[in-house]
């Protein structure tokens, strides 16, 4: 709230306090240009409702998914509660550093920090790769030596969003067209 000192009850224009409400609070006994009391105002603004930011709505979910109050988050996070606050109502926007200590705090998965990193406007920290590239070729085989192994009996691997990603020849018999089903369709099937 906001107190201000108006001299014979003009009206003075109110650059960048958006939408006010004056009321009449008191008023001091003197002169001024005709004969008006100075009056006290005091101004209240009229505050519009704030949007969440898509990164402060997210994370308030993550919070709260993990049971942690804003307090206890700043806490682990090492910041503050008001920061935290005005993360979550978009007031403030986070750094880099600050976004990876809150994932880091509410033990996210990796792909869920890339998001929260790209909701706040940041480039990913962690690359996403398929895994047919040339890197990730020994555990492809890995992976594929113990689908092999497990034959006769039918297995197969799941990617973190529960899509088959690998099966063996058993797997295929018994669930064919598994490996292109939705990861709901995947996991009723199994």
């Amino acid at each position: 709230m906001i107190t201000r000192l108006f001299d014979c009850a003009s009206d003075h224009a109110i650059d960048g306090l958006g939408p006010v409400t004056a009321v009449k609070v008191g008023s001091r006994k003197g002169k001024c240009q005709g004969s008006q009391p100075r009056l006290r105002l005091q101004i209240r603004m009229v505050s519009v409702q704030s949007q969440l930011s898509p990164f402060g709505h997210r994370l308030r979910d993550w919070r709260r998914q993990r049971g942690l109050s804003q307090l206890q988050l700043a806490s682990l996070a090492e910041t503050t509660p008001r920061h935290v606050s005005f993360i979550e109502t978009g007031r403030s926007r986070p750094g880099r550093d600050l976004v990876l200590r809150l994932a880091e705090c509410m033990h996210l998965p990796v792909r869920d920090r890339n998001e929260l990193l790209a909701l706040a406007g940041l480039p990913p920290a962690f690359a996403e790769r398929e895994l047919d590239e040339e890197e990730l070729r020994p555990f492809r085989v890995a992976v594929e030596a113990m689908l092999r192994k497990h034959e006769p009996y039918p297995a197969c691997a799941f990617d973190g969003l529960g899509r088959v990603r690998m099966a063996n020849a058993p797997f295929g018999v018994l669930w064919p067209g598994a490996m292109d089903a939705s990861p709901e369709d995947a996991v009723d099937a199994l």
